[in-house]
């Protein structure tokens, strides 16, 4: 029987389970594509270099973590559960320089 709250909704929780759920859960597909260029003033013995790199170039939101809710369910007495994917790492340009000595 679930808990109600102050005005007399029922109040549901997630029941991930016992112990032998742990490490069954996956994660959608992960893809990523990176890019860097790499400039050396001096040719391929210079101890100088630039470069512009970016992470996730596509910029495909893969998802970092699932977070579980619950949503109601017009069809039946109990709610629907669902796992919204949360994203990881957004599209990054960067740039630098290098000395090396």
């Amino acid at each position: 029987m679930p808990d109600t709250d102050a005005d007399g909704n029922l109040v549901y929780t997630v029941d991930y389970g016992d112990t032998t759920n742990l490490n069954n859960g996956r994660l959608p597909y992960y893809a990523r594509w990176d890019a860097r260029v790499t400039y050396r003033p001096g040719g391929p013995t210079s101890n100088w270099e630039v470069y512009l790199e970016v992470l996730n170039v596509l910029g495909r939101e893969n998802a970092n973590r699932l977070e579980p809710a619950l949503l109601y369910n017009p069809n039946g007495p109990l709610p629907t559960l669902v796992e919204n994917p949360e994203a990881a790492l957004p599209r990054l340009p960067s740039f630098g320089v290098r000395f090396r000595f």
